[in-house]
């Protein structure tokens, strides 16, 4: 185990990057002590994304910090100029998630919530009220910081006296 840990750190220590939020890499063909393939490759798929954290709480085998997922439910304000609002800016939201989902931190459970009127029939109108996301992150406090920081928060798109931020266990592998 404690050789793991070594080529894990020597792994980890090639790939980062002082400039960057996130390095990302194609994966190396690696071996060690006569094994590779599967072994090897289990131990490496997870440490190919590197992440900056503000959390302390550190996983000792990985020297990373512990994630939990968190899920973010964010109605919209429903007034009548809060769809325009959102389209408005949808573009810079859409360009700054893909950057998360790219570092790690949004899962692929996200998008808008949407009316009940929008699936009463195969040709309705879609309206979006909202949006929901699945998140990896090292504390609370991380992901109300990057939601505070989204243009739909910023924005007034997102009812931030309804929005709702808690962490989140699941069965399946996100």
């Amino acid at each position: 185990m404690a050789s793991r840990r070594i080529l894990q750190r020597q792994f980890l220590g090639s790939l980062q990057h002082p400039n960057s939020h996130a390095v990302s890499v194609q994966r190396p063909r690696l071996a060690f002590n006569g094994i590779s393939g599967p072994q090897v490759d289990a131990l490496t798929n997870s440490t190919l994304r590197l992440h900056r954290y503000s959390s302390s709480t550190i996983n000792m085998a990985t020297e990373q910090p512990t994630l939990h997922l968190f899920v973010i439910w964010a109605p919209d304000y429903t007034d009548e100029d809060a769809i325009n609002r959102r389209l408005a800016v949808r573009s810079e939201h859409l360009r700054v998630a893909k950057l998360n989902e790219e570092e790690g931190y949004v899962t692929a459970v996200n998008g808008p919530l949407l009316s009940p009127e929008s699936i009463a029939a195969p040709d309705a109108p879609k309206k979006m009220v909202g949006s929901m996301l699945v998140v990896r992150a090292a504390s609370i406090e991380e992901v109300r910081a990057k939601v505070e920081s989204d243009v739909y928060w910023t924005g007034n798109v997102w009812d931030k006296e309804k929005l709702v931020i808690a962490p989140f266990i699941t069965k399946a592998i996100l």
